[in-house]
């Protein structure tokens, strides 16, 4: 029976000028892209809501790939 072990990481997300997100695009594809070549598959991304304004404050990412014998 395979099993997996996993890996969560986060990215803060800011509120740039007039409201837009700033997403910090080129961090988190740096990060998919070495993971993806360390065997990590990508399996969700959860909006975390920030307490105090409300609105997704954080982003986390949930990774998995087969457990090492």
């Amino acid at each position: 029976m395979r099993t997996w072990e996993y890996h969560m990481a986060t990215f803060g997300i800011r509120e740039g000028m007039l409201n837009k997100l700033n997403l910090r695009e080129e961090e988190i594809k740096t990060f998919l892209a070495d993971a993806g070549a360390n065997g990590w598959e990508l399996v969700a991304v959860t909006p975390i809501d920030g307490q105090h304004n409300g609105g997704t404050q954080v982003l986390m990412v949930t990774l998995k790939r087969p457990k090492a014998a």
